[in-house]
């Protein structure tokens, strides 16, 4: 009986031995979820904080000398940066302004009979006419010259260092979309001439230049 009685009781001892094993490995299992589900947590919020800044606005707030409005998708140049000429207006939307964009853009309305002058970019240029009828001419690398006549709607390209310059004809106004990368620089024929010598230029030309006068009325610069 006794021999009984005590191989009961080191069943039962057992027993609780083994129950007080079970629930504390449930514990620590638990307790690994937790930290688990609480690290996915955090993981999830910063890939989600990574994700979900675009790289404009990565841009915008690294640069502090971007205008805090520069955060519009649109802009509208005639609002910004708007420069008056003799021959007509050039307005600017720069990504100084527009830093969603890696690109400047212009606006150019060259008044009928006049043109843009003579110049070219350390960049390429895209440009589509917005309304009326102008002629474009290029010059390629090889020297020979491209005219082109535009109407509303049609798109030009023309590459970096090409020289070109535009014409409205007919008798309404020539309104141009110019596209470019940020940061253009333009450099004219007129800036060019400055520098050269008079008498080479008179050999050149074949006139003297004062009795060449300038229309300011007939041009407009894009700078």
């Amino acid at each position: 009986m006794k021999i009984k009685r005590l191989l009961v009781l080191l069943c039962c001892l057992v027993a609780g031995i083994s129950l007080l094993l079970t629930n504390g490995s449930s514990a620590v299992q638990a307790k690994g979820l937790g930290a688990q589900r609480s690290s996915a947590t955090t993981s999830d919020i910063q890939i989600g904080q990574i994700n979900g800044t675009s790289p404009w606005e990565s841009r915008v707030a690294a640069s502090p000398s971007v205008s805090t409005k520069a955060k519009s998708f649109s802009c509208d140049p005639q609002q910004t940066d708007v420069r008056t000429y003799g021959g007509g207006t050039v307005s600017y939307c720069k990504q100084k302004d527009f830093a969603i964009t890696d690109n400047d853009s212009a606006r150019i309305d060259i008044k009928p009979g006049a043109a843009r002058a003579p110049h070219w970019h350390d960049t390429w240029e895209q440009q589509i006419l917005l309304s009326g009828k102008a002629k474009i001419s290029i010059v390629d690398n090889k020297g020979k010259v491209y005219d082109e006549v535009l109407s509303p709607g049609m798109v030009t390209f023309i590459p970096s260092g090409a020289t070109h310059w535009s014409e409205a004809i007919g008798d309404q106004t020539a309104s141009f979309l110019l596209v470019f990368p940020a940061g253009f620089h333009t450099f004219s024929l007129g800036d060019s001439i400055a520098h050269v010598d008079s008498d080479l230029l008179n050999a050149v030309i074949g006139t003297p230049l004062k009795k060449i006068k300038l229309n300011r009325e007939k041009i407009l610069m894009v700078k």
